[in-house]
């Protein structure tokens, strides 16, 4: 008796758990977390979380995206104010001299501002990463004018200017620069190197154009008619 009796209490009790089991699936028939074993629910609720770090990327991608426009608009602003704020130093001590008496005495001029107008030749590396007068390639440029009256470059007189910032009205000027155009340079003598003028070039400007071949031959023509 007491097996048969065990036999069916275990039969009784599989009958109640399995239908305890469907109650709770009826519970909630549209659930398909109901439905599922523990480790498939873990699945589920896994695959789910996944899937919000890709929106939180695509958010980032979108706000950085957005950040680097902003910085870009933020640079082309200074770059604008620093265009229109910009103003030529003013230099009142310069002392007017001509490039023949800066090259025979450049001692005499070493550590003061000074001023003089020539002809441009080209543009030029002479004056550049020379240590005992250095002045690096990176940060400067160097150009060269024509001895007074003459087609003859002034290699003895050194003159480096130091690169204007992408948005300086200059860069218009030093890259329309030609050959034979009059030029008015202010600058500092900051070395005497090699017995030679060294200098920083504060201020350039341009007074006039070359005159043209075309223009030359044409006033000789008039000139002889």
């Amino acid at each position: 008796m007491r097996n048969g009796t065990s036999i069916t209490l275990s039969l009784i009790l599989s009958f109640v758990i399995g239908a305890s089991s469907g109650a709770a699936l009826a519970l909630d028939p549209g659930s398909n977390k109901a439905a599922l074993s523990d480790y498939q629910v873990n699945e589920v609720l896994i695959s789910e979380a996944a899937k919000e770090p890709a929106k939180d990327k695509s958010k980032e991608k979108s706000k950085e995206a957005t950040s680097d426009k902003d910085k870009g608009k933020d640079k082309d602003k200074k770059a604008e104010a620093e265009e229109e704020d910009f103003k030529e130093p003013v230099i009142t001590d310069a002392i007017d001299v001509t490039t023949e008496k800066l090259v025979d005495a450049p001692k005499d001029y070493f550590g003061k501002n000074i001023k003089f107008k020539s002809e441009f030749f080209s543009y030029s590396t002479l004056a550049l990463n020379y240590k005992p007068a250095f002045r690096s390639q990176k940060k400067f440029i160097s150009f060269l004018v024509y001895r007074p009256k003459s087609k003859v470059p002034f290699s003895e007189l050194k003159l480096a200017m130091k690169i204007p910032k992408e948005k300086d009205p200059r860069n218009k000027m030093l890259s329309s620069l030609q050959d034979g155009d009059t030029i008015e340079v202010v600058g500092k003598v900051f070395s005497t190197a090699l017995d030679e003028p060294w200098v920083d070039v504060l201020n350039l400007k341009k007074l006039a154009s070359a005159k043209k071949e075309k223009d030359k031959d044409g006033d000789e023509n008039d000139s002889e008619n």
